[in-house]
């Protein structure tokens, strides 16, 4: 114990959790001088009487401690934490699991991450089209993060009063939810730069197909001869949009889990420049799924007949 205490001690940087494990230690140390002291200073045969006087020893100096630790109960239950009412807000009013993205420097309960389907993104990183054809419905941030998100892409719907400043150990943080306008249209994003692009047919892989992983995306058909089918892991539909915006044939509906070839004249497909797909989620978060990626639809070409 005395080794770790004079290591610790050296450290430029310590915290006082760093010191809990000689607690125990120090407590026997105490104890067995405190007992010392007391066979010295009251030397007596009388059992009894050094029970007593020994019992009042130990009650006066417990008072302190006692008040002590009343009074920090006491502050603790007074103290409002911001993020125990967005998990409530959150609890009450977001039904749906996995479209959910949250500033990872908010730092929320883990068992919120599990039970809301949450997943964490860097502000640093992600923008907010990009946040968008991800799939997510809502996003909670550090508030001071907001005007570089809200817009007419996202709409404040809650907002928890808090600290604005940058804090090393997160507390009390201003958090704000943002929901996914349903009045956007996303042919307005055919022009971002984080538009991906889905060229067909996929390249050899495991799976054996390629996945369009995005609401809004490009696709290019190097050859449309062939004869290709989709399939989404949840109900969806996609559909094809020429360079224009226009909408070239009428959305194809898909079954979870099951393979529907797409029923389109090679004319078609020749104008097709964007796909765009309703339901964008993570496996992991949406269904029983260890993977942890955000999908929509899955391409896969049919082989040629002959």
């Amino acid at each position: 114990p005395m080794l770790y205490f004079i290591l610790m001690s050296a450290q430029k940087a310590n915290f006082t959790r760093n010191m809990l494990v000689i607690l125990p230690f120090m407590s026997i140390i105490i104890g067995c001088g405190l007992s010392r002291i007391f066979d010295l200073t009251f030397k007596t045969d009388n059992d009894r009487k050094k029970f007593t006087i020994a019992s009042g020893l130990f009650f006066l100096m417990s008072l302190s401690p006692l008040m002590q630790s009343h009074t920090a109960a006491k502050e603790a239950s007074l103290n409002f934490e911001s993020r125990t009412a967005v998990e409530r807000w959150m609890r009450e009013n977001i039904p749906q699991k996995g479209g959910i993205a949250s500033a990872g420097r908010l730092q929320f309960q883990p068992s919120l991450y599990s039970e809301k389907g949450i997943s964490r993104f860097e502000t640093e990183t992600e923008t907010a089209e990009s946040l968008l054809l991800s799939g997510f419905q809502y996003v909670v941030l550090f508030s001071a993060d907001v005007p570089n998100f809200e817009g007419s892409i996202w709409r404040k719907v809650f907002e928890q009063i808090g600290e604005l400043k940058k804090q090393r150990v997160i507390k009390n943080p201003a958090i704000t939810v943002l929901k996914r306008n349903p009045q956007f249209n996303l042919q307005e994003l055919t022009t971002s730069s984080n538009l991906k692009t889905l060229s067909l047919p996929c390249p050899e892989n495991d799976e054996g197909h390629c996945w369009a992983d995005s609401l809004l995306q490009r696709i290019s058909f190097s050859s449309t001869d062939m004869q290709y089918s989709v399939s989404s892991p949840w109900e969806n539909e996609i559909t094809f949009h020429a360079k224009s915006g226009e909408a070239l044939a009428e959305p194809l509906k898909l079954q979870p889990g099951k393979w529907q070839s797409i029923q389109l004249t090679t004319a078609t497909l020749d104008k097709a420049h964007f796909l765009q797909v309703r339901e964008v989620k993570n496996p992991s978060k949406a269904l029983s799924s260890k993977d942890n990626r955000r999908l929509g639809v899955a391409f896969r070409a049919e082989p040629q007949a002959e």
